[in-house]
């Protein structure tokens, strides 16, 4: 008979031996900076927090580009990728939520480097499979598969390929917010749990818990307020008692209510913060600006919502196919196993006889994840990363009940029972060696995925950095080519040095060459240090343009991304 002090000793190993193998596994390969897409906004408002340096800022370039082609959008290349203006005084603020970036700077103040940044993905996704094995074994205490179940179900997860990509890419808000979520789930299991037990102090401090874990997953990633109604609803099935009235029910409620919203006050503490400093500085004087007061700096993102795009989307991304489609793609091939899809559901149904309240909690789950970002016009395959623990338990929970259940009844014999076992065993084996040979793979090979750049990149970019400004007094460096949108905000946020893009490059506006030399020659040259990055995706008006000065080449890198890189510096 296994006793308890076993039972505890192979959950804590099992959670030991994921948190370990998974962490030499993605930090192994993991992104030190990114190039492009959104992670560059997030480096760079941590690289301000990291250095004291106001978030909400005037920049006198930005200040002076406003006012010489009195045109917003004619001078958004004066402005870190994903940042905006927000006054005609050329102050300056980030489209983004600050959770992620605050957790970055919080690996790093811990590391006392700001390369602690890098740290803090591949160690949240480790993490998520540790707290995602332990809702497992609350989720479902008596099974005696439990153990084996929470571990397939995170073996799995962790080596899907789309979680894979994400746990070494950097950096997303995807897998933090999860972290967050699961914290949520394990507080809120205990605090019904001790509800139940009529322990209130226990409960009750679960429960404040459970709305900060929560709040600051929103302060993450605002869209994680589609899965609290799956929270609220489970809390308050499974608590209810049917054979008291209305009145009776909610009076025992309200205390845990309470204490859900304070704690979600604490969790959103940042958000809050990051509207009033917002609002502080924000002006009415763009033509899609509404109101002074700014509630969520990306609400813009509301106007892209629309039934439309469930079956015919018409964004930048995957036009005309359709979100809905696209993530049921997606979750089709999340897993290599065929016919997971069906697993999972075998596995709701076996799981809502079990505990309705848990099954409405994991569905609800799945359904408003999948819903929210259905109705998004550019369908990202990463977006719906969140519903990832729900639908792995599910699907191996499933699994399990077409072996124990459905099985027996199909195929009496035991033989056959055991063929048909051990047949499924190396079928699900054989579909995940792939991933197993991609993981192993990168970790020989440091292959960097999702416009991530290497640890010598950084290390190159934060010697340019710290290069110009110890040689030249005002410097500001302009950068062109491909790598404009990212890397830019990555030097940066690491040395704080000013940075530009080139305006002839632009595709979004048309640009006056004339007007465009007129501002260099009046506004920039006489009080800047002007340097340009070049590399062989420059663009040929960028090259004309620089003919035009007297130039020096002053450093060369090569980087993995691009090499034979150039750095000028430019005289009138």
């Amino acid at each position: 008979m296994i006793t308890k002090k076993t039972t505890l000793f192979l959950s804590l190993f099992i959670a030991f031996a994921l948190l370990i193998s998974f962490s030499l596994i993605y930090f192994n390969d993991q992104a030190w900076g990114a190039w492009g897409d959104d992670s560059p906004g997030y480096i760079f408002l941590a690289g301000r927090l990291y250095q004291g340096l106001p978030l909400v800022y005037h920049d006198d370039l930005v200040k002076a580009g406003y006012d010489f082609f009195q045109d917003e959008k004619l001078s958004r290349w004066l402005t870190p990728t994903h940042h905006f203006l927000i006054n005609q005084q050329g102050t300056i603020a980030s489209k983004y939520p600050l959770g992620l970036s605050l957790l970055m700077v919080g690996a790093a103040k811990f590391l006392h480097n700001s390369e602690g940044f890098y740290a803090l993905v591949p160690l949240s996704a480790a993490l998520n499979l540790v707290l995602f094995y332990l809702v497992i074994l609350k989720l479902i205490p008596a099974n005696r598969y439990r153990q084996i179940i929470g571990a397939l179900s995170a073996v799995g997860m962790g080596l899907s390929s789309l979680y894979y990509d994400y746990a070494i890419a950097q950096p997303m808000r995807e897998i933090p917010s999860m972290t967050f979520l699961l914290i949520s789930a394990l507080c809120i299991l205990f605090g019904v749990e001790y509800f139940k037990a009529q322990k209130k102090i226990i409960s009750l401090s679960l429960m404040g818990l459970f709305g900060i874990a929560f709040g600051f997953a929103f302060s993450i990633r605002e869209t994680s307020a589609v899965i609290l109604p799956a929270f609220f609803l489970f809390a308050v099935f499974a608590c209810w008692h049917n054979s008291q009235n209305f009145k009776e029910n909610l009076k025992k409620l309200w205390p845990a209510v309470l204490v859900v919203l304070i704690g979600l006050f604490i969790g959103l503490m940042p958000t809050f913060w990051n509207a009033k400093i917002l609002s502080a500085e924000k002006e009415v004087f763009k033509q899609r600006d509404t109101s002074q007061t700014v509630i969520l700096p990306n609400i813009g993102h509301l106007e892209s919502f629309s039934l439309q795009n469930l079956f015919n989307s018409h964004g930048k991304y995957r036009p005309d196919s359709g979100s809905f489609s696209h993530y049921f793609a997606v979750l089709k091939t999340a897993v290599p196993i065929p016919y997971f899809l069906v697993l999972v559901i075998i596995g709701f149904i076996f799981f809502f006889k079990e505990s309705r309240p848990k099954a409405v909690l994991l569905i609800l789950w799945i359904l408003g994840t999948l819903t929210i970002f259905s109705l998004w016009v550019n369908p990202y395959s990463r977006y719906i990363l969140p519903l990832f623990p729900p639908f792995f338990f599910l699907g191996v929970y499933g699994l399990f009940a077409f072996m124990q259940k459905i099985l027996p009844r199909v195929l009496p014999h035991k033989l056959w029972q055991w063929l048909v076992g051990i047949a499924v065993l190396a079928t699900v084996v054989a579909a995940y060696q792939p991933v197993i040979v991609e993981a192993q793979e990168n970790m020989r090979a440091d292959i960097y995925k999702f416009k991530a750049i290497s640890y010598q990149d950084l290390q190159n970019l934060t010697e340019l950095g710290n290069f110009l400004q110890e040689r030249y007094q005002n410097p500001v460096l302009l950068f062109s080519g491909e790598w404009q949108y990212g890397i830019s905000e990555t030097l940066q946020a690491h040395t704080n040095l000013k940075t530009i893009r080139a305006p002839w490059e632009q595709g979004k506006f048309s640009f006056n060459n004339q007007k465009i030399d007129q501002f260099f020659t009046k506004k920039v040259l006489p009080k800047y240090d002007l340097l340009v990055w070049t590399d062989a995706t420059t663009q040929p008006a960028t090259l004309a343009w620089l003919a035009k000065y007297t130039y020096q080449e002053v450093a060369s890198y090569n980087f993995s991304f691009q090499p034979d890189v150039k750095i000028y510096h430019v005289r009138d």
